[in-house]
């Protein structure tokens, strides 16, 4: 078992990580650890709301351990052909920093069409800010939450992580409404299907 502790931070005016924070952590805490790049399929869970610092645990490939249940956050990472799972737990420290997240900046460049959502101009962002927040955009086109409430990133599945390149050709595509809280959209880049999200529709405090 390999324990990676990032300085995490919380986005614009959120009060909680957000998902693609911890997404970006995950992978390169894995090579902080000394357990390689991650290359192949991976899948990220997030089970509850973080709004303190984390540590990262990773299982060593062929280590047999069970996720916790104060873990909030599950995954696997497929790293040089194995398979490597770890979860995300609170150690109670507090989140300091806070950096800025002018989501409008890609929110301004998305387009709607029937159910997907795609980019107009490629704003300065990652990958996974990206396509997160074209979902985020489409949710909220296609069922605007009520007030006091959002959807959020609950399920991330990839058949590889997302790369620099893909930032121009990304589309989210909604797939499927479960219920009335819970949705899958697909992700794309240049015509290639990458994997899906999941978003769950809950109550946040703040905005």
């Amino acid at each position: 078992m390999k324990t990676y502790r990032p300085d995490l931070c919380f986005k614009g005016a959120r009060r909680y990580v957000h998902g693609t924070t911890l997404y970006e952590h995950i992978l390169g805490g894995a090579e902080s650890v000394g357990l390689g790049k991650p290359a192949g399929a991976l899948k990220i869970d997030f089970r509850a709301m973080l709004c303190e610092q984390a540590d990262l645990h990773y299982r060593d490939p062929g280590e047999a351990a069970t996720v916790p249940a104060a873990a909030a956050v599950g995954f696997g990472l497929t790293i040089e052909g194995e398979a490597v799972g770890g979860w995300v737990v609170a150690n109670g420290g507090p989140v300091r920093t806070i950096r800025p997240y002018a989501e409008d900046e890609i929110l301004s460049r998305a387009r709607i069409r029937d159910a997907e959502a795609t980019l107009s101009a490629v704003p300065a962002y990652s990958p996974i800010e990206i396509s997160t927040c074209l979902a985020v955009r489409l949710h909220q086109s296609l069922y605007p939450p009520p007030a006091g409430m959002k959807w959020l990133l609950a399920r991330v599945a990839l058949k590889r992580p997302l790369a620099d390149a893909d930032r121009a050709t990304l589309a989210v595509r909604l797939r499927r409404r479960i219920g009335d809280t819970f949705t899958d959209t697909g992700i794309a880049a240049g015509g290639e299907e990458l994997g899906s999200f999941g978003f769950f529709l809950t109550r946040v405090d703040d905005s």
